[in-house]
């Protein structure tokens, strides 16, 4: 999964630089926006099911129940593909309504319609992937992942050559969901071959953990998703197309943190109902200072080179520039309090992650209405990055309230300095107006010579050893047949 993670983040990048390319910022924008409204229709159509397999598929196994497991498998694929029928059916219909009087933009409604075809395939991708983790299955899930995001940019570079640009776009949603499903469900079939036959069904069960865990989740996308739709609402399509590029290069700057958290996750709720609270704080403070560590170069490239980075999706894209270093730092802000949301949930606590996630997504739909009408997609920056920091902060609190632990463990400070003094000659670079490259090269180099010259902290090796038996096991998974 860790793989996965990898190459599809690697992938995803270069997709959108090829998609804001070939259909322009207006046309970027509007695509943008409709793959944001399937991004909402999918979470409701999952039904919280994605969630309810991970509980209910391991118990099944467990208790050797074969009927039970082939009706939660058989029922969750049924009930979201039925529930996507309908919210596709349904966005079919509104998609003309939807684009003249929310987005102002009548032409959109082609590629609302569009899109709207794909919605039932792509809620079965991700519903196929949930169960192949359900069986832990990593390795077709991976798969299929990488397949999905690798078939997208294949089908719209030959539909580009072909001449079909936005309707290439499409297709390349649509096709590479459809061969990623294709994928997963072959997968499904040889774990499960007779899956559809002879099973019993409990659904209440299933919906009735799924559901609340369905709206519960809609605080996250809120949080996620919010920004971009009002953008669509209040500005120009355009400048939905300047946010979707600087967003894609923000979620860069935490990324290490969710490899981190992939890999770290279990061991806190090992050690912690193991009653080993010293090793605990150990492991969340490493953790911590490595997301830290990764996360702020990052920071520091897009903040000091927005404008460069950012003509890779289109010269008019730089208008973008502000809203990316907005972003950047409001990431980097969320990063420095590392792990917390996954340590509440290990340790028992996750109503505290809920709760926090509630009242960030209400600020940040407050800061969005406030902020976007005055000072445009950096309002929407500006407004989701304070809500990212909120949201983390909260936690944070929590974390500390209850668990007394924090993240700003030995070493933390070498990578704070480290990345100060980055920044200072960063800045005075920029304001001899030094190109981009250049001010890049210098803030790297200082960067990684002073962490070298004040060397790691000795508990980095239990971040290095565990990527290592992770790398370790998954090319002795790779290798077989």
């Amino acid at each position: 999964m860790l793989l996965g993670q990898v190459l599809v983040k690697v992938i995803a990048l270069p997709l959108q630089i090829l998609l804001s390319n070939l259909l322009g910022a207006r046309i970027y924008g509007l695509y943008s926006l409709a793959v944001n409204v399937i991004q909402w229709l999918q979470h409701f159509s999952l039904l919280g099911m994605q969630n309810g397999v991970l509980r209910f598929i391991p118990i099944h196994l467990t208790e050797g129940d074969r009927k039970q497991l082939k009706g939660t498998t058989s029922g969750a694929l049924l009930l979201s593909g039925g529930a996507s029928l309908v919210l596709a059916s349904v966005l079919w219909q509104a998609a003309p309504l939807l684009a003249r009087v929310y987005f102002h933009a009548p032409e959109m409604a082609p590629v609302l319609k569009g899109l709207s075809v794909a919605l039932p395939v792509t809620v079965l991708f991700w519903m196929s992937l949930a169960i192949l983790r359900a069986f832990q299955a990593i390795p077709p899930m991976t798969w299929a992942m990488v397949v999905r995001s690798a078939s997208q940019i294949l089908i719209l570079t030959a539909a580009a050559g072909l001449g079909f640009h936005v309707w290439g776009a499409i297709a390349a949603f649509g096709l590479s969901a459809a061969v990623g499903s294709a994928l997963a469900f072959a997968s499904i079939l040889r774990i499960l071959p007779d899956f559809y036959r002879n099973f019993s069904w409990r659904l209440r069960k299933l919906l009735r953990f799924s559901l609340p865990l369905c709206f519960a989740g809609v605080s996250y996308i809120l949080m996620a998703r919010l920004d971009l739709l009002l953008i669509g609402h209040f500005l120009a399509p355009e400048s939905a197309g300047f946010y979707r590029a600087a967003v894609t290069l923000a979620s860069l700057i935490p990324f290490p943190l969710t490899l981190l958290n992939t890999t770290f996750a279990p061991m806190i709720s090992q050690l912690y109902h193991g009653g080993e609270r010293k090793e605990l704080a150990k492991l969340y403070q490493t953790v911590s200072r490595w997301a830290f560590l990764l996360g702020l170069p990052g920071c520091l490239a897009l903040a000091g080179a927005s404008k460069a980075v950012l003509t890779l999706f289109g010269s008019e894209f730089s208008q973008a520039s502000t809203a990316l270093m907005i972003l950047a730092f409001g990431q980097l802000a969320a990063v420095t309090f590392g792990s917390v949301g996954f340590l509440l949930q290990m340790t028992g606590n996750q109503d505290w992650v809920l709760l926090n996630a509630g009242i960030a997504s209400g600020v940040n739909l407050g800061l969005n209405l406030l902020f976007i009408p005055r000072w445009g997609i950096s309002g929407a920056a500006l407004a989701t990055g304070l809500s990212y920091a909120l949201n983390q902060g909260m936690n944070m609190f929590q974390v500390w309230r209850r668990l007394r632990l924090h993240p700003w463990g030995p070493g933390y400070g070498i990578v704070a300095v480290a990345g100060a003094a980055a920044a200072g000659v960063g800045l005075l670079l920029w304001a001899i107006h030094a190109p981009s490259l250049t001010v890049l090269i210098a803030m790297a180099t200082l960067y990684g010579l002073m962490l070298l010259k004040m060397g790691l902290h000795d508990d980095d090796r239990i971040v290095l050893e565990a990527f290592r038996s992770r790398t370790e096991r998954l090319l002795g998974k790779s290798g077989k047949p």
